[in-house]
């Protein structure tokens, strides 16, 4: 009797010891699997951000529904009767198209980047107020939400640590606090975020940067400095200039879109040792500006200029490249045939565009 106790008593143990094992090994591959899963998602994650860019213009292609796939954004300033508006579209890879309109005469283009980091791109639409003596911007921060434009928050969201006061919101609204000079997207810190150029004192040209990140209730102020020149890099600012845009070699001759060459239809910009702009610009039967000052704007990689005509008129515009052209939206102009908010594309000269209809 006590020998058969003795051998069950072994079993047990040899069986027990056998479960110890089995459940130690289910365990491990349980914590592998774990893990593994976490890596996986890292890497989607990664990757969903490398595939949304940060880009500028009027017309942008990127993903704004998430599907991997390239939607068209477009932006443009139109003028209908009395009626003045922007409006800002989308044609979507699957056939749909959507659209917003922003009553007024504007001057726009748009930035894209992946502001919220959901995969998508989120779309920066810049409105430039045509009738503001120093360049005022109404800006909206859009994104694509069950088949229309919809818009993020306003509002910013305080930081404790900085110790200037902190504007409650960048909505055209409140424009007696917030005058918006500059608007675009950037990459900072590993984060995608929002920098907006404020006019803090226009008598003392002092403006005031704003770097914010997207929250689910607004806009959390990451940075805030003041400069006292907003066309020159903040000292000792902890602002990352890491703007992906470099700056785009204007310099040569352009036509216009007749596609003539004639004199007074031209475009010629030439750059200076001191690295600023000179620029002749015509109009053809219209108007003809000589060697105008231009001033490169490395935030949205756009060349301006004002000056008089030949008949003593001002006259201002920016300049965007595009793929193929020039764009050139009219800021300044006493001209009915040319009035502000009308975009003009100048070609490199020897290079006309073939119309399809």
């Amino acid at each position: 009797m006590i020998h058969w106790c003795r051998q069950h008593k072994n079993f047990i143990k040899k069986k027990c010891k056998g479960i110890s094992t089995i459940s130690f090994f289910v365990v491990v591959v349980a914590i592998l699997l774990i893990i593994l899963g976490t890596v996986i998602h890292i890497i989607e994650v990664e990757r969903e951000k490398e595939t949304i860019p940060i880009a500028y213009g009027h017309e942008i292609r990127t993903d704004i529904d998430g599907d991997k796939k390239e939607d068209r954004i477009l932006v443009t300033d139109n003028v209908s009767g009395n009626r003045a508006f922007t409006q800002i579209t989308a044609s979507m890879d699957n056939g749909d198209t959507i659209f917003k309109d922003y009553e007024g005469h504007f001057s726009s283009s748009i930035v894209t980047g992946d502001l919220s980091g959901n995969g998508k791109a989120d779309v920066l639409l810049v409105r430039y107020d045509t009738g503001s003596t120093y360049g005022a911007a109404e800006v909206s921060v859009l994104y694509f939400d069950n088949g229309a434009w919809a818009e993020y928050s306003e509002e910013f969201i305080s930081n404790p640590d900085i110790k200037m006061e902190q504007p409650k919101s960048f909505s055209p609204e409140n424009w007696m606090e917030v005058s918006i000079l500059e608007a675009t997207i950037v990459e900072k810190d590993e984060k995608t975020i929002l920098r907006l150029t404020l006019n803090e004192d226009i008598q003392k040209n002092m403006v005031k940067v704003i770097d914010a990140s997207y929250c689910e209730d607004g806009w959390y102020i990451e940075d805030m400095q003041s400069e006292t020149d907003h066309s020159t890099q903040i000292e000792s600012s902890t602002l990352d200039e890491s703007n992906s845009v470099s700056e785009t070699e204007f310099t040569g001759r352009y036509v216009d879109d007749l596609g003539t060459g004639w004199e007074k239809c031209e475009m010629i910009i030439t750059k200076q040792d001191d690295g600023n702009y000179l620029i002749d610009f015509g109009v053809y039967k219209l108007l003809y500006v000589t060697a105008a000052a231009g001033k490169y704007h490395p935030e949205t990689n756009t060349l301006s200029f004002e000056g008089l005509d030949d008949t003593g008129h001002e006259i201002a515009v920016s300049i965007f490249p595009e793929e193929s052209y020039l764009s050139v939206t009219v800021l300044k102009s006493p001209y009915s045939e040319m009035s502000k908010g009308t975009v003009l594309k100048y070609y490199p000269e020897g290079y006309y565009p073939v119309e399809e209809y």
